[in-house]
C-alpha cells in the first residue's frame, strides 16, 4: 500500500514538474514576440566585404623527397665502376622520379590555377554587383535587399518568401511577402497537470490580448521594411 501510494506521488510530481518545463518553453517562445515589440526588428546591416571570396588553396604542392623515398633509390656505390647496370638503373630510376614529381608538380598548379580563377571570377562578379547598386540598377537593388533580409534573423513563424520590385524613377522598393497568419503566433501562457483528470491542460491568453499581440507584431514587421529601404535606397542613390 504504502509502495503503491509513494508511486503514485511520484507519477504526480513527475507530471507536473513536466507542465512547469512545457510552460517554461511556452513563455520562452512568447517572449521572443514580446521582446521583438521591444526591441524591433532590424535587419541585419549589408556588408560588402563579406560578399567577397577570400578563401585560401590549401592544398600544399608536392614534394620530391616524398617520391624519392617512395621509389626507394639505392646510393652512389663505388661497384657502379664494375657494374654499369646498378648506375644504369639507379639513373633510370632518378629519371622516372623527377618524371612523376613533374608530373603531380604540373596538375597541382592546374588545381592551383583553376581554383584561383573561380575566386577571381566571383570576386568580379561581386565587384559588378556593387557597381550596379552604386548606379541604382533595379536587379542589383532588388538582389542586395533579398541578401539582406535572408541573413537577418526573423521569428520562424515569418515566412523568408520575397518578391522585390524597385521603382528607379521613384526611388522605392517594393516587397512583397507572406504575412504569417495570427494562428502561427504562439498564445499559450502556461501548462498545468490537472491531477483528477490526470492530464495537462494549456492555458491560452486571451483572444484580445492575442489579436493585440498579432497586430503590433505585423507593424513591427512592416516598419523593418521601411527600415530596410531607407539605408538600401540612399546608398544606391548616394
Amino acid at each position: 500500500m504504502g509502495s503503491a501510494t509513494r508511486t503514485k506521488k511520484e507519477h504526480v510530481e513527475y507530471m507536473k514538474t513536466k507542465a512547469e518545463i512545457k510552460t517554461k518553453k511556452a513563455l520562452e517562445e512568447l517572449n521572443k514576440y514580446r521582446n521583438l515589440l521591444i526591441d524591433g526588428v532590424k535587419p541585419t546591416s549589408f556588408e560588402w566585404d563579406k560578399l567577397y571570396d577570400n578563401i585560401v588553396f590549401e592544398e600544399k604542392p608536392p614534394m620530391k623527397d616524398n617520391f624519392l623515398q617512395k621509389a626507394n633509390i639505392p646510393k652512389e656505390s663505388i661497384w657502379e665502376i664494375f657494374f654499369t647496370s646498378m648506375r644504369e638503373e639507379r639513373i633510370r630510376k632518378i629519371q622516372e622520379v623527377e618524371y612523376q614529381y613533374q608530373l603531380a608538380l604540373a596538375e597541382f598548379e592546374k588545381r592551383e590555377i583553376s581554383f584561383q580563377n573561380q575566386v577571381n571570377e566571383a570576386n568580379r562578379d561581386v565587384k559588378h554587383l556593387k557597381k550596379e547598386f552604386e548606379e541604382g540598377v533595379p536587379s542589383a537593388i532588388e538582389h542586395i535587399a533579398k541578401l539582406t533580409l535572408d541573413y537577418s534573423e526573423y521569428p520562424k513563424h515569418i515566412s523568408k518568401e520575397y518578391q522585390f520590385h524597385f521603382d528607379r524613377n521613384t526611388q522605392i522598393l517594393v516587397v512583397n511577402f507572406e504575412l504569417p497568419s495570427p494562428e502561427k503566433l504562439p498564445s499559450t501562457v502556461e501548462f498545468k497537470y490537472v491531477q483528477t483528470r490526470q492530464e495537462i491542460i494549456s492555458k491560452e491568453m486571451k483572444a484580445k490580448e492575442h489579436q493585440l499581440l498579432y497586430g503590433l507584431q505585423i507593424q513591427k514587421w512592416t516598419m523593418s521594411l521601411i527600415d530596410l529601404n531607407y539605408p538600401i535606397i540612399s546608398s544606391s542613390s548616394g
